[in-house]
């Protein structure tokens, strides 16, 4: 089961991945989630 939870970024942190996204050609959410998931890996 998913669960969907909202939270504002501070407008330079949010800023910064937007630009980050654009050059890499990445949606926004895949950015977020993918750092979440590094976060809570056991490796990170």
């Amino acid at each position: 089961m998913r669960i969907k939870h909202t939270f504002r970024l501070p407008a330079d942190l949010s800023g910064r991945r937007a630009a980050f996204g654009a050059r890499e050609r990445r949606a926004p959410t895949h950015l977020v989630a993918g750092g979440v998931g590094f976060f809570r890996s056991p490796d990170g």
